[in-house]
């Protein structure tokens, strides 16, 4: 269990990387000024409505707005996360090596940032919201999804956005892409059929 006393004004970036791992309960003082658990087992800026820390029971209330870098990183035994229609951006990293991770659902989000996702290996089942306008290198790679649907309004499959992706077999590129990145589909072995549009000038 983690809390956080009332008088904690400052919560450095990555002060508790890889420790959430173990962690089933997050608590804030009621007093603390700077931050917030919003009764969801999180850590949350008052200020920014920023998502700061999480753990194995944690949920993302709405009126997030951000998931910050490393916040669900190697947490043992999230199965599911719903990201609301608050959440905009998914920082880099945000969900990194959370193994137990296996179904996502995003509402609203306009940016996935790199690594959000990566080696995230049980995740199979993820959606694109056509609000995504921008998915960093390697936000995915090294997962299990198997389906894709690639959001119309995105214009670039990133470097290595499903790199590693043994399990993905089918996906769905729109005509508002116009490049794709290297490694985007290296080691995807379960393809077996992929439509590049008239509109990708750039792999």
């Amino acid at each position: 269990e983690l809390h956080i006393g009332k008088n904690v004004k400052r919560i450095s970036e990555l002060a508790f990387v890889e420790t959430q791992k173990s962690l089933e309960k997050i608590t804030v003082d009621i007093n603390n000024t700077r931050y917030t658990d919003l009764n969801s087992n999180i850590i949350v800026s008052c200020k920014h409505n920023d998502l700061i820390l999480a753990c194995c029971n944690s949920t993302i209330p709405l009126g997030v707005e951000k998931i910050n870098k490393y916040s669900f990183a190697y947490i043992s035994n999230l199965k599911k996360i719903i990201i609301p229609s608050s959440v905009k951006i998914i920082e880099k990293y945000a969900f990194t090596h959370n193994h137990s991770l296996e179904i996502v659902h995003m509402e609203n989000p306009h940016t996935i940032g790199s690594g959000a996702f990566e080696n995230c290996y049980s995740l199979k089942h993820i959606n694109l919201p056509t609000s995504v306008a921008l998915i960093g290198d390697k936000a995915f790679n090294n997962t299990s999804v198997e389906e894709v649907i690639i959001p119309e309004g995105l214009n670039r499959i990133s470097n290595g956005t499903f790199q590693g992706c043994t399990s993905l077999s089918n996906i769905e590129i729109p005509e508002t892409i116009t490049s794709i990145g290297c490694y985007a589909f290296e080691q995807c072995n379960e393809i077996k059929n992929i439509v590049i549009p008239d509109s990708v000038t750039m792999i």
